[in-house]
């Protein structure tokens, strides 16, 4: 029987990672969904009872995810969450917007697996890492009685394990070029294999990308005899500016109606996020009766929190903002959001990413913007080069007029020496490039900061 948290997660854990080793999706067993959706015909797809929202893409997907799920929360009581990955916490994957299931829910929703496991061994262990965790939500949320929840794709669409289950919704974020050994090397393929997410009969949102990603998201939906609604069809024009815990943005929908919300984020990329989750969910009249109850309803973002995306705080008089980007288009926005709210302070970058990333086109975007550059090991979960991605800073800015300090650090106490020696009250630092670095840094630095009930 499992008695404690730590008990749930080696529950869950054990079988192959594909987030730890992405190599093993190239074995042809792990291009289906037969074990998953086999698991789920024996165990009645719980997901029925629910009204699910899957939300994919390449940036964004997370961000989207937790906006959809604060409204509905806020709107009907209660929506529960499946995220991939977490960021600090293991509860972070099967959540609630604004605080996570007691642990005696965590403990029971797995000891019901554990019980259906035994009747069913094989099948169970024939599933993966990420399909388990996809199972367990699934019970967890069955065990609360919840009536709506958000699932996030872990990586692609059509063969993500969350594609298993029966969708009422799809929503799509910024697509960038992502994993191209395994989803295909143009923005095309990668669209495709997202885009396999989309139900029969069902309706989907997704942001503007370009003409050729929107042309397959179109052509899949029509294939589908399903809706799909992007966001220029629903929003005729908008504005954003920044406030000091955020952003406030302001939207005008095709119909003309007015509105305005709040969001503790900063960033254009952010905003378009919001502007999705939101008009998509006022499309569906599911943001209140009427304006003044929808204005109530959207209220409720400021009390996200949303681990490692934009996420500031504060130490020894030092601004930290702490973002997981991992793709070159994400990484500009961050560090141009980062510039224009710190730019009369002295700029440090803590950055370090995984092997698979194009380290070069995230170095031009970064480089430019920072006085001091800190090259960081992202932990162990996860391969990196550090001595390559070091070599690639080191080039630029040989090239450049105005060169940055420059360091490279295998441990995080050698960075926190660094910072010791080079930051001083009123300088600011971003850490980013990797959700895994955005954990260590946390973790160091700032985790006494953080409610311990709040994802």
């Amino acid at each position: 029987m499992i008695t404690d948290l730590s008990g749930v997660e080696s529950f869950l854990s054990q079988g192959q990672d594909f987030a730890k080793d992405l190599s093993l999706l190239k074995q042809k067993r792990n291009y289906s969904l037969g074990s998953i959706s086999a698991f789920l015909d024996m165990i009645g797809h719980p997901e029925k009872d629910m009204i699910v929202f899957h939300v994919a893409g390449s940036k964004g997907k997370g961000t989207i995810s937790y906006i959809l799920a604060a409204l509905l929360e806020s709107r009907f009581g209660s929506c529960g969450l499946f995220l991939s990955p977490f960021v600090y916490d293991f509860r972070e994957r099967f959540t609630r917007p604004f605080f996570f299931f007691s642990d005696k829910s965590y403990i029971d929703a797995a000891n019901e697996l554990q019980e259906i496991s035994f009747l069913h061994e094989c099948e169970f262990e024939a599933l993966s890492v990420f399909e388990k965790y996809c199972v367990y939500s699934l019970v967890l949320f069955r065990r609360e009685g919840l009536k709506y929840a958000i699932f996030e794709v872990g990586l692609g669409g059509r063969y993500d394990a969350t594609n298993a289950l029966q969708t009422n919704y799809q929503f799509f974020a910024t697509i960038e070029k992502e994993h191209v050994q395994i989803l295909g090397s143009t923005l095309a393929d990668i669209a495709r294999e997202k885009s396999k997410i989309i139900k029969s009969c069902c309706t989907c949102f997704a942001l503007n990308n370009n003409k050729i990603v929107d042309d397959v998201f179109r052509c899949e939906a029509e294939s589908k005899s399903a809706s799909i609604f992007f966001l220029d069809d629903m929003v005729r024009a908008f504005a954003s500016h920044p406030t000091e815990n955020g952003s406030k943005v302001f939207l005008t929908e095709a119909d003309g109606d007015n509105f305005s919300y709040e969001i503790p984020l900063s960033g254009k990329a952010f905003v378009k996020d919001s502007l999705l989750a939101v008009s998509a969910l006022e499309k569906l009249g599911m943001l209140g009766d009427d304006d003044s109850h929808r204005d109530e309803i959207l209220k409720s973002l400021m009390r996200l929190r949303i681990p490692g995306r934009f996420e500031r705080f504060e130490r020894s008089g030092i601004h930290f903002v702490l973002d997981g980007a991992h793709t070159c288009k994400s990484i500009g926005n961050v560090s141009v959001a980062f510039s224009s709210i710190f730019s009369a302070s002295k700029r440090i970058l803590v950055f370090g990413c995984a092997s698979d990333k194009n380290v070069l086109s995230m170095a031009k975007t970064l480089s430019s913007h920072f006085d001091v550059v800190i090259i960081q090991k992202p932990g162990d979960y996860k391969q990196s080069d550090i001595n390559r991605i070091y070599d690639v800073f080191q080039i630029l800015r040989n090239g450049q007029e105005h060169g940055f300090e420059l360091f490279k650090c295998e441990d995080i106490s050698e960075t926190e020496d660094i910072l010791h020696e080079n930051a001083r009250q009123g300088d600011a630092c971003l850490v980013t490039g990797s959700f895994y670095l955005v954990d260590l840094f946390y973790k160091r630095f700032f985790q006494a900061l953080a409610k311990t009930q709040c994802p």
